[in-house]
């Protein structure tokens, strides 16, 4: 039973968006999610990227994540990319499409598409 996002912005579905199951096949647990995080955090660099403004291209861009990330999961390059980008480009990056949810297949299609839309944009 989909429902619409309530005031707060949650999403209810009756299938995974990510691996298209009624119960999701390839979920991410809490523990794993905070793995991510802190795995993400520690990859951090100093200057985040800064879109049009930015020296480096979009394809520069994706490189680095690619280069920092190695052998990492979408959800961890997906993450870092939102942790180093500032808000006002992570929101043009990201606009018309709903946060990924804990699926890992989730974040593989929000991973894909992240970096289709910076190749469009930059």
């Amino acid at each position: 039973l989909y429902r619409p996002p309530n005031l707060f912005g949650d999403i209810a579905y009756d299938r995974c968006p990510g691996c298209k199951h009624s119960r999701c096949r390839h979920e991410i647990s809490h523990k794993d999610f905070q793995s991510v995080i802190s795995t993400a955090k520690g990859l951090a660099i100093k200057n985040p990227y800064r879109g049009s403004d930015d020296q480096r291209s979009g394809a520069a861009w994706i490189e680095e994540i690619l280069k920092r990330t190695i052998g990492q999961r979408s959800v961890v390059r997906y993450t870092f990319a939102r942790l180093n980008t500032i808000s006002s480009v992570w929101d043009e990056l990201v606009r018309d499409q709903p946060p990924p949810i804990g699926c890992y297949q989730d974040y593989d299609r929000h991973w894909d598409a992240l970096i289709d839309k910076i190749n469009d944009l930059y």
